[in-house]
């Protein structure tokens, strides 16, 4: 059974001010969403800002979006990489933590994982995220 899923993506490039660069969204079986996004600050070459968002859903909610993971979305045939080699542009990555303590890591640059705009649907559909999140 699938416990959490945490999503990664990461925009790269060259850095500008006040740009985001990381979003994270880590879901758990307990209800808990955290979002959290890396940001450069608002002048070039002066650090990070960090920005942690938290939500509570009902924990049945949670354990069905999760289970739909393998039974909607066939998680557990994903291959590990779905990347194209990429110079510039957004990464994923997607670790999957089960309550055997396995864990499995889908990465990926420009292809999408199957039915993967329905799935960055169901995730934002959770909660009423402060900001977006980038799923993939």
């Amino acid at each position: 059974m699938i416990t959490e899923i945490r999503f990664e993506t990461t925009e790269s490039g060259p850095l500008r001010p006040n740009e985001e660069r990381v979003h994270d969204v880590r879901i758990t079986r307990d209800g808990q969403i955290v979002h959290v996004i890396l940001s450069t600050n608002e002048e070039a070459g002066r650090g990070m800002r960090h920005t942690r968002d938290e939500y509570q859903i009902a924990p049945g909610t949670a354990a069905a979006f999760l289970d739909s993971l393998t039974a909607d979305f066939g998680i557990g045939e994903w291959p590990t990489d779905f990347g194209s080699p990429v110079l510039e542009g957004r990464t994923y990555e997607i670790t999957i933590r089960h309550d055997d303590g396995t864990v499995r890591r889908s990465r990926g640059t420009v292809d999408l994982p199957p039915d993967g705009e329905a799935l960055r649907n169901a995730v934002i559909g959770l909660a009423a995220f402060k900001r977006k999140p980038w799923i993939f």
